[in-house]
């Protein structure tokens, strides 16, 4: 279990501050009665040891080297080979200073002086430990219970304690800029990960980053101006209307905002606040906001997969993300979405492959080996013809994928994610020619904020699907920005797809849900 949890909060910094060739790790722990002590790091499934410190004084523990060392996980490891705590080293935290005042279990007091990663990482370690004593002190309680009772207490009880840990997990994990697929990449036991590595997310995480990146190599993309996080209403009064405003790091669909009137004076300092209160100060890229010229036009969600070197074409979808029917109200993740793309052209699509290629060449320059789904997020100009990308976003778009892979043939899938996750030639991707819609079930107060279930009491009966439908459930998922699940349909039209999905739903009581009425009718 240990090894799993490490696994999952590593978080790595990539900053652009100068590299250290050497080390210097020291650790001061209170009352400490070894003379030896070990470091160590995680290699595979084995604890390699990497230095010793044979002279501890007063608690001083001191690690130092000429050779800079392999970011990872470590352990300080006692004599007796038991290991104290674990910490994490990457390439720009070679120096540290960890201490704890702590007795009888130094990971309840473990602080880091220079580093904020560290000490989050601590904050998690601690987190945890609370998590298991409280898992441990359930046990005492089911004596004297039935072999029922007492199983279905510790399930209901397993279930909150891992729902917690998954929560916490999330808001480590979405740290802006720090991911945990560097390490899957270099310590994956020998086994091909299928994701993004820790470099390329940056052009997802840090929006700024892909803007100027996009400008550089010559690709359309609209013009652009940082804002940061301070005075931002005085900086938009000398603007035109419409005004968009736009986070840079992800914080899900309310990231894009568009104002056609003064409306932005009060509605821009709570988006402000909302910012500083859900994310986390970021070392690489830049917390705050950007405007963005303002562009008329169709969208598109192109999808690629990439090898490192070169990529294929997935397919395209037309995603529906505001909220209700004639694309009106709040943005969301998307309440539904179609494939294929009528007006996603040949002209359009040599435009964005050779975007791709552009993209694709700069990454390899800088060293960036790309693996993975890619998406570009891209909006037509009405006036141009020329498709500009907004955003690219490193992972398959949700529910676009759902209908993409509608109108593929997947028969190779599998293969072409290996190929992909170990940089191998991709296999080509044989698109169909049919049409699949998506359509989103929504709660009747979507979106909101909190934590609460996407599923009420109430929810909708969705059983005895007719033969052309499936039902996709987002039963782990909270209520927020993200549909509770999409019904999908296939079919020689998108129209004809969507009203095989909207004559099933109309024999559906939807209680306290309900969903858009123009999923793959409104172009």
């Amino acid at each position: 279990m240990k090894k799993i949890i490490l696994l999952l909060v590593v978080l790595f910094s990539f900053n652009t501050i100068k590299a250290q060739n050497s080390y210097d790790i020291k650790i001061s722990l209170k009352h400490c009665k070894d003379t030896i002590a070990y470091l160590t790091f995680y290699q595979f499934d084995k604890n390699m040891i990497v230095d010793t410190c044979t002279n501890i004084k007063n608690g001083k523990i001191v690690f130092n080297g000429k050779k800079k060392l392999y970011k990872g996980i470590y352990s300080l490891v006692g004599q007796g080979k038991s290991i104290y705590f674990d910490f994490i080293v990457d390439d720009e935290n070679q120096n540290l200073d960890i201490s704890s005042e702590s007795i009888s279990n130094y990971k309840e007091s473990l602080q880091c002086s220079n580093s904020k990663i560290q000490n989050d990482f601590f904050d998690y370690i601690k987190y945890f430990e609370v998590q298991r004593r409280d898992f441990e002190s359930y046990l005492t309680k089911t004596k004297g219970q039935s072999k029922k009772d007492s199983t279905d207490f510790m399930f209901s009880k397993q279930k909150e304690i891992n729902e917690n840990i998954e929560n916490y997990d999330f808001v480590i994990t979405t740290y802006p800029s720090l991911f945990t697929t560097d390490w899957f990449h270099k310590f994956r036991n020998k086994r091909p990960i299928f994701c993004i590595d820790a470099t390329s997310s940056k052009l997802e995480n840090d929006k700024l980053f892909t803007k100027q990146m996009l400008t550089d190599i010559g690709i359309p993309t609209p013009k652009f101006k940082n804002l940061g996080l301070d005075n931002i209403v005085d900086k938009l009064n000398h603007l035109e209307l419409p005004i968009v405003i736009k986070s840079n790091i992800p914080v899900g669909p309310l990231g894009t905002w568009v104002f056609n009137d003064q409306s932005y004076r009060i509605t821009v300092p709570n988006l402000i606040t909302r910012i500083k209160r859900t994310t986390k100060p970021n070392p690489t890229s830049i917390v705050g906001v950007y405007t963005e010229e303002f562009v008329d036009g169709p969208e598109i969600s192109a999808h690629f997969l990439c090898n490192g070197t070169s990529w294929k074409f997935v397919g395209a979808a037309r995603d529906y993300k505001k909220n209700y029917e004639g694309d009106v109200g709040t943005n969301t993740n998307g309440t539904g979405c179609y494939s294929s793309v009528d007006y996603f052209t040949d002209e359009i699509k040599q435009y964005m492959f050779s975007y791709m290629n552009k993209i694709m060449t700069y990454l390899s320059s800088m060293a960036i080996y790309y693996r993975g789904f890619m998406y570009l997020g891209v909006i037509v100009n009405k006036t141009t013809g020329i498709p500009q990308i907004i955003e690219i976003n490193t992972r398959p778009g949700t529910p676009e994928i759902l209908t993409i892979l509608n109108v593929t043939d997947n028969s190779n899938l599998l293969e072409n994610l290996y190929r992909s996750a170990t940089g191998r030639e991709l296999l080509d991707i044989v698109h169909k020619e049919v049409y699949s819609v998506a359509v989103g079930l929504m709660h009747s107060n979507f979106p909101v904020k909190g934590g609460r279930r996407l599923w009420s009491s109430s929810k909708p009966n969705i059983t005895n699907l007719p033969d052309g439908l499936t039902f996709y459930e987002h039963c782990t998922v909270f209520i927020g920005q993200t549909c509770c699940g999409f019904v999908t349909a296939t079919d020689s039209s998108k129209e004809a797809a969507s009203d095989k999905i909207y004559k099933y739903l109309n024999t559906v009581k939807m209680n306290d849900y309900r969903y858009r009425k123009d999923i793959g009718l409104l172009t």
